[in-house]
Protein backbone atom coordinates (compact mmCIF):
# COMPACT_ATOMS: atom_id res chain seq x y z
CA UNK A 1 0.00 0.00 0.00
CA UNK A 2 0.97 3.44 -1.23
CA UNK A 3 -0.51 6.93 -2.30
CA UNK A 4 -0.13 5.68 -5.44
CA UNK A 5 -1.89 1.91 -5.50
CA UNK A 6 -4.27 3.44 -2.46
CA UNK A 7 -7.33 3.07 -5.07
CA UNK A 8 -6.55 -0.24 -6.12
CA UNK A 9 -5.40 -1.44 -3.12
CA UNK A 10 -8.40 -0.74 -1.25
CA UNK A 11 -10.51 -2.39 -4.05
CA UNK A 12 -8.42 -5.66 -3.35
CA UNK A 13 -9.46 -5.30 0.16
CA UNK A 14 -12.73 -4.79 -0.48
CA UNK A 15 -13.01 -8.29 -2.53
CA UNK A 16 -10.90 -10.06 -0.22
CA UNK A 17 -13.75 -9.08 2.27
CA UNK A 18 -16.65 -9.82 0.55
CA UNK A 19 -14.81 -13.53 -0.37
CA UNK A 20 -14.25 -14.28 2.92
CA UNK A 21 -17.68 -13.61 3.96
CA UNK A 22 -19.02 -15.69 1.37
CA UNK A 23 -16.80 -18.75 2.58
CA UNK A 24 -16.94 -17.93 5.88
CA UNK A 25 -13.54 -17.88 6.20
CA UNK A 26 -10.80 -15.98 7.78
CA UNK A 27 -8.01 -14.05 6.13
CA UNK A 28 -4.91 -14.35 6.52
CA UNK A 29 -1.91 -11.87 5.45
CA UNK A 30 1.64 -12.81 4.93
CA UNK A 31 3.26 -9.36 5.13
CA UNK A 32 4.46 -6.05 3.54
CA UNK A 33 0.85 -4.63 4.26
CA UNK A 34 3.07 -1.35 3.65
CA UNK A 35 5.65 -0.02 0.51
CA UNK A 36 7.71 2.13 2.73
CA UNK A 37 9.09 1.83 6.48
CA UNK A 38 9.06 4.85 9.06
CA UNK A 39 6.13 7.29 9.17
CA UNK A 40 3.16 5.88 6.64
CA UNK A 41 1.34 8.26 4.51
CA UNK A 42 -1.68 9.74 6.11
CA UNK A 43 -4.34 9.56 3.84
CA UNK A 44 -3.67 5.86 3.09
CA UNK A 45 -3.75 5.20 6.93
CA UNK A 46 -7.24 6.67 7.30
CA UNK A 47 -8.65 4.84 4.02
CA UNK A 48 -7.00 1.44 5.19
CA UNK A 49 -8.26 2.27 9.15
CA UNK A 50 -11.82 3.13 7.64
CA UNK A 51 -12.16 0.04 5.29
CA UNK A 52 -10.97 -2.42 7.94
CA UNK A 53 -13.43 -1.10 10.77
CA UNK A 54 -16.16 -2.93 8.63
CA UNK A 55 -14.27 -6.25 8.60
CA UNK A 56 -16.46 -8.89 10.40
CA UNK A 57 -13.94 -11.45 9.51
CA UNK A 58 -10.92 -13.06 11.56
CA UNK A 59 -7.82 -11.38 10.61
CA UNK A 60 -3.92 -12.64 11.14
CA UNK A 61 -1.26 -10.40 10.41
CA UNK A 62 2.49 -11.05 10.02
CA UNK A 63 4.39 -8.48 9.87
CA UNK A 64 7.46 -8.20 6.34
CA UNK A 65 10.32 -6.36 6.37
CA UNK A 66 8.47 -3.55 4.69
CA UNK A 67 6.29 -3.29 7.90
CA UNK A 68 9.03 -3.66 9.98
CA UNK A 69 11.25 -0.62 11.48
CA UNK A 70 13.98 -1.98 13.78
CA UNK A 71 16.21 -5.14 13.22
CA UNK A 72 14.53 -7.07 15.76
CA UNK A 73 11.38 -6.71 14.26
CA UNK A 74 9.67 -5.59 17.23
CA UNK A 75 8.44 -2.43 15.95
CA UNK A 76 6.06 -2.31 12.85
CA UNK A 77 3.58 -0.60 11.36
CA UNK A 78 0.58 -3.43 11.47
CA UNK A 79 -0.25 -2.46 15.03
CA UNK A 80 -2.46 0.77 13.62
CA UNK A 81 -4.47 -2.09 11.60
CA UNK A 82 -4.98 -4.47 14.38
CA UNK A 83 -6.73 -1.37 16.23
CA UNK A 84 -9.11 -0.56 13.36
CA UNK A 85 -10.26 -4.33 12.57
CA UNK A 86 -12.60 -5.77 15.17
CA UNK A 87 -10.90 -9.43 14.49
CA UNK A 88 -7.87 -8.69 14.00
CA UNK A 89 -4.13 -10.16 15.22
CA UNK A 90 -0.61 -9.29 14.69
CA UNK A 91 1.99 -12.00 15.30
CA UNK A 92 5.24 -9.98 16.13
CA UNK A 93 6.82 -13.17 17.72
CA UNK A 94 7.10 -16.14 16.34
CA UNK A 95 3.87 -18.17 17.36
CA UNK A 96 2.55 -21.53 17.52
CA UNK A 97 -1.43 -21.37 16.32
CA UNK A 98 -3.90 -23.95 15.65
CA UNK A 99 -0.72 -26.57 15.08
CA UNK A 100 1.01 -24.15 13.12
CA UNK A 101 3.99 -21.82 12.98
CA UNK A 102 3.81 -18.11 11.97
CA UNK A 103 6.92 -16.52 11.26
CA UNK A 104 7.11 -12.83 10.94
CA UNK A 105 10.37 -11.64 9.05
CA UNK A 106 13.52 -12.46 10.85
CA UNK A 107 17.21 -11.68 9.55
CA UNK A 108 18.72 -14.26 12.00
CA UNK A 109 18.65 -18.00 10.20
CA UNK A 110 19.43 -18.98 13.92
CA UNK A 111 16.02 -17.07 14.98
CA UNK A 112 13.81 -19.12 12.57
CA UNK A 113 15.78 -22.68 13.53
CA UNK A 114 14.91 -22.44 17.04
CA UNK A 115 11.22 -21.09 16.48
CA UNK A 116 10.90 -24.17 14.18
CA UNK A 117 12.47 -26.65 16.74
CA UNK A 118 10.62 -25.28 19.32
CA UNK A 119 7.64 -25.51 17.64
CA UNK A 120 8.55 -29.06 16.51
CA UNK A 121 8.71 -30.40 20.36
CA UNK A 122 4.96 -29.22 20.88
CA UNK A 123 3.88 -31.73 18.37
CA UNK A 124 3.37 -32.20 14.33
CA UNK A 125 3.28 -28.96 12.32
CA UNK A 126 0.48 -28.98 9.99
CA UNK A 127 1.48 -25.71 8.83
CA UNK A 128 3.96 -22.62 8.50
CA UNK A 129 3.16 -19.13 7.33
CA UNK A 130 5.78 -16.78 7.04
CA UNK A 131 7.60 -13.86 5.85
CA UNK A 132 10.86 -14.76 4.22
CA UNK A 133 14.18 -14.63 1.91
CA UNK A 134 14.44 -18.11 0.72
CA UNK A 135 17.98 -19.09 -1.40
CA UNK A 136 16.95 -19.85 -4.41
CA UNK A 137 13.25 -18.26 -4.91
CA UNK A 138 12.02 -16.36 -7.72
CA UNK A 139 11.94 -12.79 -7.39
CA UNK A 140 9.93 -12.51 -10.44
CA UNK A 141 10.31 -15.14 -13.73
CA UNK A 142 13.65 -14.17 -14.98
CA UNK A 143 15.90 -13.54 -11.26
CA UNK A 144 16.99 -15.87 -8.73
CA UNK A 145 17.48 -15.07 -5.09
CA UNK A 146 21.01 -15.83 -4.46
CA UNK A 147 21.14 -14.71 -0.71
CA UNK A 148 18.31 -15.94 2.29
CA UNK A 149 17.28 -19.04 4.39
CA UNK A 150 18.84 -22.18 3.14
CA UNK A 151 15.66 -24.21 1.50
CA UNK A 152 16.65 -27.60 4.08
CA UNK A 153 15.97 -25.22 6.98
CA UNK A 154 12.32 -25.61 6.88
CA UNK A 155 10.75 -29.37 7.73
CA UNK A 156 10.25 -31.09 4.31
CA UNK A 157 7.05 -32.87 4.99
CA UNK A 158 5.22 -29.86 6.27
CA UNK A 159 3.81 -26.95 3.97
CA UNK A 160 5.25 -23.61 3.68
CA UNK A 161 3.09 -21.01 2.56
CA UNK A 162 5.38 -17.35 2.55
CA UNK A 163 4.98 -13.72 1.86
CA UNK A 164 8.03 -11.62 0.38
CA UNK A 165 8.39 -12.10 -3.16
CA UNK A 166 5.78 -11.20 -5.47
CA UNK A 167 6.11 -14.18 -7.95
CA UNK A 168 3.92 -17.17 -7.34
CA UNK A 169 5.44 -20.48 -7.00
CA UNK A 170 6.72 -23.61 -5.54
CA UNK A 171 10.08 -24.10 -4.92
CA UNK A 172 10.93 -27.34 -7.14
CA UNK A 173 11.62 -30.01 -4.54
CA UNK A 174 10.44 -28.51 -1.29
CA UNK A 175 7.39 -27.92 0.45
CA UNK A 176 8.09 -24.49 0.41
CA UNK A 177 5.43 -21.81 -1.81
CA UNK A 178 5.24 -18.10 -2.16
CA UNK A 179 1.58 -17.15 -2.51
CA UNK A 180 2.66 -14.06 -4.39
CA UNK A 181 0.96 -10.67 -5.38
CA UNK A 182 -1.37 -9.00 -7.30
CA UNK A 183 0.74 -6.00 -7.64
CA UNK A 184 4.40 -5.56 -9.11
CA UNK A 185 3.68 -8.41 -11.31
CA UNK A 186 3.59 -6.58 -14.61
CA UNK A 187 7.14 -6.87 -15.31
CA UNK A 188 7.48 -10.41 -15.61
CA UNK A 189 4.35 -11.19 -17.65
CA UNK A 190 5.54 -10.38 -21.52
CA UNK A 191 8.13 -13.30 -21.05
CA UNK A 192 6.07 -15.85 -21.74
CA UNK A 193 5.10 -14.73 -25.34
CA UNK A 194 8.69 -15.75 -26.33
CA UNK A 195 10.37 -19.02 -26.78
CA UNK A 196 12.43 -20.62 -23.90
CA UNK A 197 15.47 -22.51 -23.83
CA UNK A 198 16.73 -24.74 -21.50
CA UNK A 199 20.77 -24.64 -20.44
CA UNK A 200 22.04 -26.50 -18.11
CA UNK A 201 25.33 -25.61 -16.12
CA UNK A 202 27.22 -26.59 -18.77
CA UNK A 203 25.12 -25.31 -21.75
CA UNK A 204 22.11 -26.34 -24.18
CA UNK A 205 22.05 -29.60 -24.90
CA UNK A 206 25.18 -31.17 -22.73
CA UNK A 207 27.61 -28.38 -24.28
CA UNK A 208 30.45 -28.43 -22.24
CA UNK A 209 31.13 -24.38 -22.48
CA UNK A 210 29.22 -21.14 -22.48
CA UNK A 211 32.12 -19.62 -23.75
CA UNK A 212 31.49 -16.41 -26.14
CA UNK A 213 32.59 -18.28 -29.36
CA UNK A 214 29.73 -21.40 -28.58
CA UNK A 215 26.20 -18.61 -27.59
CA UNK A 216 27.72 -16.78 -30.75
CA UNK A 217 26.98 -19.98 -32.84
CA UNK A 218 24.22 -20.61 -31.50
CA UNK A 219 23.06 -17.42 -32.79
CA UNK A 220 24.79 -17.77 -35.53
CA UNK A 221 22.81 -20.75 -36.20
CA UNK A 222 19.31 -19.31 -35.19
CA UNK A 223 19.18 -21.55 -32.07
CA UNK A 224 19.10 -18.42 -29.97
CA UNK A 225 16.85 -15.18 -31.29
CA UNK A 226 15.86 -11.61 -30.27
CA UNK A 227 13.39 -12.33 -27.58
CA UNK A 228 13.97 -15.55 -26.43
CA UNK A 229 14.02 -16.45 -22.73
CA UNK A 230 17.58 -18.43 -21.49
CA UNK A 231 17.14 -20.30 -18.59
CA UNK A 232 21.32 -20.58 -16.96
CA UNK A 233 21.20 -23.58 -14.14
CA UNK A 234 23.83 -24.15 -12.18
CA UNK A 235 24.95 -24.80 -8.39
CA UNK A 236 26.37 -21.06 -7.79
CA UNK A 237 27.22 -18.02 -9.71
CA UNK A 238 30.89 -17.74 -11.13
CA UNK A 239 32.92 -15.97 -13.85
CA UNK A 240 31.74 -17.97 -17.12
CA UNK A 241 27.90 -17.55 -15.99
CA UNK A 242 28.12 -13.24 -15.08
CA UNK A 243 29.96 -13.32 -19.22
CA UNK A 244 27.39 -14.94 -20.84
CA UNK A 245 24.63 -13.24 -18.97
CA UNK A 246 26.34 -10.48 -20.10
CA UNK A 247 27.06 -11.63 -24.22
CA UNK A 248 23.18 -12.58 -24.56
CA UNK A 249 21.74 -9.50 -23.25
CA UNK A 250 24.07 -7.91 -25.99
CA UNK A 251 22.36 -10.05 -28.57
CA UNK A 252 18.66 -9.58 -27.34
CA UNK A 253 18.23 -12.49 -25.23
CA UNK A 254 16.34 -12.43 -21.72
CA UNK A 255 18.44 -14.62 -19.21
CA UNK A 256 16.81 -16.35 -15.86
CA UNK A 257 19.79 -17.40 -13.94
CA UNK A 258 18.65 -20.50 -11.87
CA UNK A 259 20.89 -21.56 -9.09
CA UNK A 260 20.53 -25.05 -7.65
CA UNK A 261 23.05 -25.43 -4.85
CA UNK A 262 23.99 -29.09 -4.17
CA UNK A 263 21.45 -30.63 -1.86
CA UNK A 264 22.00 -30.34 1.85
CA UNK A 265 21.82 -33.30 4.23
CA UNK A 266 18.60 -33.77 6.00
CA UNK A 267 17.33 -32.17 9.11
CA UNK A 268 17.71 -34.21 12.17
CA UNK A 269 14.85 -36.00 13.13
CA UNK A 270 12.65 -34.00 15.65
CA UNK A 271 11.84 -35.15 18.61
CA UNK A 272 14.29 -38.27 18.19
CA UNK A 273 14.32 -39.17 21.81
CA UNK A 274 10.54 -39.48 22.02
CA UNK A 275 10.88 -41.81 19.44
CA UNK A 276 11.37 -45.90 19.81
CA UNK A 277 14.42 -47.59 17.96
CA UNK A 278 11.85 -49.21 15.16
CA UNK A 279 9.97 -45.50 14.77
CA UNK A 280 13.94 -44.08 14.38
CA UNK A 281 14.71 -46.46 12.09
CA UNK A 282 11.98 -45.60 9.94
CA UNK A 283 12.13 -41.81 10.51
CA UNK A 284 15.84 -42.12 9.37
CA UNK A 285 14.98 -44.30 6.29
CA UNK A 286 12.91 -42.07 4.62
CA UNK A 287 14.55 -39.08 5.63
CA UNK A 288 17.95 -40.82 3.32
CA UNK A 289 16.40 -42.47 1.21
CA UNK A 290 17.81 -45.74 2.88
CA UNK A 291 18.25 -48.94 0.10
CA UNK A 292 15.78 -51.21 0.63
CA UNK A 293 18.09 -54.24 1.19
CA UNK A 294 20.02 -52.19 3.83
CA UNK A 295 16.50 -51.65 5.50
CA UNK A 296 15.57 -54.92 5.38
CA UNK A 297 18.71 -55.60 7.52
CA UNK A 298 18.10 -53.29 9.93
CA UNK A 299 14.73 -54.09 10.64
CA UNK A 300 15.80 -57.95 11.07
CA UNK A 301 18.13 -56.83 13.38
CA UNK A 302 16.29 -55.14 15.13
CA UNK A 303 13.57 -57.68 15.74
CA UNK A 304 16.09 -60.03 17.51
CA UNK A 305 15.48 -57.25 20.29
CA UNK A 306 12.34 -58.17 21.10
CA UNK A 307 10.28 -56.29 22.78
CA UNK A 308 12.55 -53.58 23.60
CA UNK A 309 12.98 -52.10 19.75
CA UNK A 310 9.40 -50.79 20.02
CA UNK A 311 9.61 -49.25 23.17
CA UNK A 312 10.48 -45.52 24.00
CA UNK A 313 13.51 -45.64 25.72
CA UNK A 314 13.88 -43.07 29.06
CA UNK A 315 14.98 -39.86 28.93
CA UNK A 316 14.64 -36.32 30.80
CA UNK A 317 14.52 -33.13 29.22
CA UNK A 318 16.34 -30.26 31.76
CA UNK A 319 15.42 -26.96 31.44
CA UNK A 320 17.41 -24.52 33.65
CA UNK A 321 15.45 -21.42 34.71
CA UNK A 322 17.68 -19.62 37.20
CA UNK A 323 20.86 -20.28 39.59
CA UNK A 324 21.15 -18.11 42.82
CA UNK A 325 24.76 -18.24 44.97
CA UNK A 326 25.17 -16.64 47.93
CA UNK A 327 28.37 -17.12 50.37
CA UNK A 328 29.97 -19.57 47.18
CA UNK A 329 33.22 -19.19 46.57
CA UNK A 330 34.27 -15.20 45.45
CA UNK A 331 30.20 -14.41 45.68
CA UNK A 332 29.72 -13.18 49.43
CA UNK A 333 26.02 -11.71 49.08
CA UNK A 334 23.53 -13.08 47.37
CA UNK A 335 23.60 -13.14 43.62
CA UNK A 336 20.90 -14.72 40.87
CA UNK A 337 21.42 -15.18 37.02
CA UNK A 338 18.73 -16.21 34.37
CA UNK A 339 19.37 -19.07 32.77
CA UNK A 340 16.05 -19.76 30.53
CA UNK A 341 16.39 -19.39 26.62
CA UNK A 342 19.75 -18.09 26.58
CA UNK A 343 21.27 -21.10 24.26
CA UNK A 344 25.27 -21.30 24.90
CA UNK A 345 26.45 -18.77 27.17
CA UNK A 346 29.89 -17.73 27.44
CA UNK A 347 31.06 -16.58 30.79
CA UNK A 348 33.51 -13.58 31.15
CA UNK A 349 34.39 -11.45 34.07
CA UNK A 350 36.96 -8.90 35.43
CA UNK A 351 38.83 -8.95 38.56
CA UNK A 352 38.19 -5.76 40.52
CA UNK A 353 40.05 -5.96 43.69
CA UNK A 354 43.22 -6.90 41.59
CA UNK A 355 43.23 -5.43 38.26
CA UNK A 356 46.72 -7.51 37.37
CA UNK A 357 44.69 -10.94 37.78
CA UNK A 358 42.30 -9.62 35.09
CA UNK A 359 39.45 -12.10 34.69
CA UNK A 360 41.36 -14.46 37.03
CA UNK A 361 39.63 -14.88 40.34
CA UNK A 362 36.55 -12.88 39.12
CA UNK A 363 34.19 -16.05 40.05
CA UNK A 364 33.48 -17.51 36.36
CA UNK A 365 34.79 -21.14 37.73
CA UNK A 366 32.63 -20.49 40.40
CA UNK A 367 29.57 -19.73 38.85
CA UNK A 368 29.66 -22.32 36.31
CA UNK A 369 30.46 -25.25 38.66
CA UNK A 370 28.06 -24.09 41.70
CA UNK A 371 25.44 -25.59 39.09
CA UNK A 372 27.47 -28.93 39.06
CA UNK A 373 27.82 -28.53 42.61
CA UNK A 374 24.24 -27.73 43.52
CA UNK A 375 23.42 -31.04 41.44
CA UNK A 376 26.10 -33.00 43.31
CA UNK A 377 27.90 -33.42 39.77
CA UNK A 378 31.56 -34.14 39.82
CA UNK A 379 33.57 -30.89 38.84
CA UNK A 380 36.66 -31.90 38.52
CA UNK A 381 38.20 -29.12 41.44
CA UNK A 382 38.86 -31.74 43.88
CA UNK A 383 37.55 -29.67 46.81
CA UNK A 384 35.54 -30.71 50.14
CA UNK A 385 32.50 -29.02 50.86
CA UNK A 386 33.64 -26.49 53.35
CA UNK A 387 36.33 -25.05 50.72
CA UNK A 388 33.14 -23.84 48.92
CA UNK A 389 32.28 -21.61 51.28
CA UNK A 390 33.40 -18.16 50.91
CA UNK A 391 36.62 -16.95 53.45
CA UNK A 392 33.92 -14.14 54.77
CA UNK A 393 30.88 -16.26 55.00
CA UNK A 394 29.85 -18.75 57.32
CA UNK A 395 28.04 -20.76 55.29
CA UNK A 396 27.50 -21.47 51.12
CA UNK A 397 24.50 -21.76 49.42
CA UNK A 398 23.30 -22.57 45.82
CA UNK A 399 19.75 -22.52 44.34
CA UNK A 400 18.93 -24.17 40.81
CA UNK A 401 15.56 -23.96 39.20
CA UNK A 402 13.73 -25.14 35.79
CA UNK A 403 11.84 -27.69 35.01
CA UNK A 404 12.36 -31.74 34.25
CA UNK A 405 10.43 -33.27 31.65
CA UNK A 406 7.92 -30.41 32.17
CA UNK A 407 7.73 -30.55 35.71
CA UNK A 408 9.52 -27.01 37.87
CA UNK A 409 11.80 -28.18 40.26
CA UNK A 410 14.50 -26.49 43.03
CA UNK A 411 17.36 -28.10 44.30
CA UNK A 412 19.24 -26.32 47.17
CA UNK A 413 22.37 -27.23 48.93
CA UNK A 414 24.35 -25.50 51.38
CA UNK A 415 27.59 -25.91 53.60
CA UNK A 416 28.03 -24.74 56.98
CA UNK A 417 31.59 -23.77 58.09
CA UNK A 418 32.36 -23.75 61.84
CA UNK A 419 36.33 -24.73 62.69
CA UNK A 420 37.37 -27.86 61.47
CA UNK A 421 33.64 -29.17 61.28
CA UNK A 422 31.02 -28.85 58.87
CA UNK A 423 27.52 -30.05 58.25
CA UNK A 424 26.28 -29.85 54.89
CA UNK A 425 22.37 -29.88 53.81
CA UNK A 426 20.75 -30.75 50.49
CA UNK A 427 16.80 -30.45 49.37
CA UNK A 428 14.84 -31.31 46.02
CA UNK A 429 11.58 -30.84 45.38
CA UNK A 430 9.65 -31.41 42.16
CA UNK A 431 6.02 -30.29 40.73
CA UNK A 432 5.74 -28.85 44.43
CA UNK A 433 6.23 -32.03 46.23
CA UNK A 434 9.06 -31.79 48.48
CA UNK A 435 11.20 -35.12 47.94
CA UNK A 436 14.32 -34.26 49.91
CA UNK A 437 15.21 -37.60 52.26
CA UNK A 438 16.11 -37.71 55.69
CA UNK A 439 19.25 -38.88 54.93
CA UNK A 440 21.40 -37.08 52.40
CA UNK A 441 22.89 -39.59 50.49
CA UNK A 442 19.01 -40.50 49.58
CA UNK A 443 18.20 -37.24 47.80
CA UNK A 444 21.70 -37.65 46.21
CA UNK A 445 20.48 -41.40 44.51
CA UNK A 446 17.38 -39.32 43.84
CA UNK A 447 18.73 -36.64 41.92
CA UNK A 448 21.30 -39.18 39.98
CA UNK A 449 17.87 -41.01 39.08
CA UNK A 450 16.24 -38.41 38.06
CA UNK A 451 18.91 -36.06 36.21
CA UNK A 452 21.63 -38.26 35.65
CA UNK A 453 24.03 -35.99 37.66
CA UNK A 454 27.15 -38.33 36.54
CA UNK A 455 26.20 -36.83 33.04
CA UNK A 456 26.12 -32.81 33.64
CA UNK A 457 29.60 -32.03 33.87
CA UNK A 458 30.26 -32.77 29.78
CA UNK A 459 26.49 -31.82 28.68
CA UNK A 460 25.92 -28.70 30.96
CA UNK A 461 29.48 -27.38 31.42
CA UNK A 462 32.50 -26.54 29.92
CA UNK A 463 35.36 -24.72 31.44
CA UNK A 464 38.66 -22.76 30.27
CA UNK A 465 39.94 -26.24 31.40
CA UNK A 466 37.86 -28.72 29.64
CA UNK A 467 38.84 -26.04 26.33
CA UNK A 468 42.48 -27.00 27.30
CA UNK A 469 41.80 -30.07 27.50
CA UNK A 470 40.01 -30.64 24.45
CA UNK A 471 42.71 -28.69 22.75
CA UNK A 472 45.44 -30.54 24.17
CA UNK A 473 44.06 -34.59 23.57
CA UNK A 474 45.11 -36.98 21.19
CA UNK A 475 42.44 -39.01 19.08
CA UNK A 476 41.57 -41.66 21.56
CA UNK A 477 40.45 -38.93 24.26
CA UNK A 478 39.06 -36.53 21.41
CA UNK A 479 36.79 -39.42 21.00
CA UNK A 480 35.89 -39.97 24.37
CA UNK A 481 35.09 -36.14 24.78
CA UNK A 482 32.81 -36.32 21.53
CA UNK A 483 30.80 -39.22 22.90
CA UNK A 484 29.54 -37.74 25.53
Amino acid sequence: MSQKTMGVALQTLQRVHKEAKERAAGVLFLGDFWDRRGDLPVVPLNKVQQELSSWHVPLLLLPGNHDQVDLGGEQHSLYSLQLAARCAHVFTQPTLFKDSLWLPYRRDEGAVRDAIEAAQRQGPLKAIFGHADVLTAHMNASYQARDGLPPGLFPGRVPVYLGHYHYPHTLPGTAITYIGSPFQGGDTSDTTDSGEVDFSAAGPGGLKSLSPEVIKGLIQQGQLRKGDVVVLRAAEDNEELIAAQKLLHKHGVEVSLQLQPASRPAARIAAAEQLSMQQLLEEYAANTGMDQEVLALARGALQALGARASEVPPHSRLVLQNVTVEGFGPFKTLVSYPLADRGVVAVTGRNEDDAAAVSNGAGKTSLLTALLWAFKAPDGRGLIAADYVNEDSKKAAVTVTGTINGEPFEITRSVNRGGRASKSGLSLSIGGEDLTAQEQRLTEQLLQARFSSSLLPKTLVFTQEDLLALLQSGDAAFAVICVW
